[in-house]
């Protein structure tokens, strides 16, 4: 009998028992037999019984008093999805690699449509005539950011960034969900590995 197991959210073997014995694996450790379909926990297959009943305990909490917390970084603020867009999108604005969630490209179009729209009605009258140079130049921006968020959002998919010069591709990638797992233009900014369980 081979088996893999999940490290990291990637699949690694087929491996023998005994290969998989060598292996630092604890309780909760997700396994699979070769030639079956589900994953299940480390514990709940009972030739890795014994190896298990080898693995210590869990830290009594007395004794993790004692323990130097210097280098356990805190924990992160709570977030919501709008927030963590927010930032997301304001720290990759111009890059056009990597992947953008769904949420970061709604919050794009939800601040790039009417910074357009204002900028055109700009363009377009007589108070705006002395700000043409700036509007245009804000106006190339606005045009650079869209097509880098939406280059992002096509990687997000596992599609290329000119995906998104294809007429109604936008609405795929309006509510379209991202591709789980890492994909070739990186991590998944969501953090789901395409063999999540949930």
């Amino acid at each position: 009998m081979e088996y893999y197991y999940l490290s990291n959210g990637h699949p690694v073997g087929p491996m023998t028992l005994e290969e998989l014995d060598e292996v630092d694996i604890e309780r909760d450790t997700l396994i699979m037999r070769v030639g079956e379909s589900c994953w299940l926990k480390a514990y709940e297959l009972p030739e890795l019984k014994q190896k298990l009943a080898s693995v210590p305990p869990p830290i009594d909490p007395e004794q993790t008093s004692r323990i130097d917390t210097k280098d356990i970084e805190p924990p992160k603020a709570n977030t919501t999805k709008a927030e963590s867009g927010i930032i997301n999108l304001l720290q990759k604005l111009f890059l056009f690699k990597g992947r953008a969630t769904r949420t970061e490209y709604w919050i794009a179009a939800f601040v790039i449509g009417p910074l357009s729209s204002l900028l055109n009605t700009l363009l377009t009258s007589d108070e705006g005539a002395g700000l043409t140079g700036l509007v245009v130049i804000i106006f190339i921006l606005l045009i650079w950011v869209s097509l880098s968020i939406g280059a992002r959002r096509c990687h997000d998919l596992g599609y290329n960034g000119f995906f998104q010069l294809i007429p109604f591709f936008p609405l795929v990638m309006a509510f379209k969900d991202s591709e789980k797992g890492d994909n070739k233009y990186g991590e998944n900014p969501k953090g789901i590995s395409k063999f999540d369980l949930s």
